[in-house]
């Protein structure tokens, strides 16, 4: 059982500990992660333009034509700037959100490497995050079109689909979702509790113009996440429910007993992970490495 509280003690020691590289990723993540107004203006544009374009046809001809020939150009120039938004964002915001939460998990437990930004990046498994990423965005949407508050859910629901790609990019979609909803079965409430527990930083960030959302609130609530990812992993981590394809997302991780130390267990590459001064951490190394798997790790 997890608690606010310990989420965020978690977060602030692992903060203090890179917090300059911590506020650098968090700063690209909120770019990464965030959305333009560009499409609601151009929309609101093309409203006006059609209000336009009918108190013309009942006046002059030649003015119904003007009309008719800037209102094609721009519908072409708005579909082109949408098409190039979407696939920017599939593309290359997508993959940079995977790698920035993969460096956010790595500094949970040892040291972490900026460079892990690039890490979806890597032809091996970036069509199949991209991919995942996708479909994720799209069933959010269409969940959203029906109402708002189904949109919601399954946006939580499917909140920890960029941690499980950052751990283990190969996996496919079907697996991916269905380990994120059993992480989040249960736990959609308290996740919601915990991101509301950030709004009093929010309203503070606004009176400092950003400021302190750059340099605390960011990297902060970015942290806080990780921890919870690494928390609720331990419901498909071993014991007698796990399935081959929950065994193979987690294969190399410390075994069916959660409450062991991670410090020690082989990292990265590797590498022995380094215990840290808050080591009071019992949830198991995620980036084991497992020579007998066709994982990185």
């Amino acid at each position: 059982m997890w608690t606010i509280s310990g989420l965020k003690q978690k977060a602030q020691a692992t903060l203090s500990r890179g917090y300059w590289k911590a506020v650098l990723v968090a700063f690209i993540l909120v770019f990464a992660g965030g959305n333009t107004n560009y499409g609601s203006k151009a929309a609101s544009g093309i409203s006006s333009f059609i209000m336009e374009f009918a108190g013309a046809l009942t006046g002059d001809s030649d003015e119904f034509v003007a009309l008719l020939s800037v209102g094609l150009v721009i519908m072409a120039f708005f579909f082109v700037i949408l098409g190039v938004s979407i696939a920017f964002s599939l593309f290359i915001l997508s993959p940079l959100v995977t790698g920035c939460e993969r460096y956010f998990l790595l500094s949970c437990i040892q040291t972490a490497n900026v460079g892990e930004m690039g890490f979806a990046f890597n032809k091996d498994h970036y069509l199949n995050i991209v991919k995942i990423t996708f479909f994720k965005n799209l069933y959010i949407a269409l969940w959203t079109l029906l109402f708002l508050i189904p949109g919601i859910v399954k946006s939580y629901e499917y909140r920890m689909i960029p941690y499980i790609l950052a751990e283990n990019p190969d996996l496919d979609t079907k697996e991916v979702f269905e380990l994120s909803k059993i992480m989040m079965d249960g736990e959609k409430a308290n996740a919601f509790i915990l991101d509301l527990s950030f709004i009093g930083w929010a309203i503070l960030s606004i009176f400092t113009c950003g400021l302190l959302a750059v340099f605390y609130v960011a990297p902060y609530e970015a942290l806080t996440d990780a921890h919870l990812y690494l928390v609720l992993r331990q419901k498909v981590v071993g014991g007698p429910s796990m399935n081959p394809m929950q065994a193979a997302m987690f294969a190399g991780a410390a075994a069916a007993n959660s409450n062991q130390q991670y410090a020690g267990q082989p990292g990265m590459n590797g590498q022995s992970v380094q215990p840290q001064s808050d080591n009071n951490q019992t949830y198991a190394n995620p980036f084991a490495s497992n020579e007998n798997s066709d994982s990185l790790y």
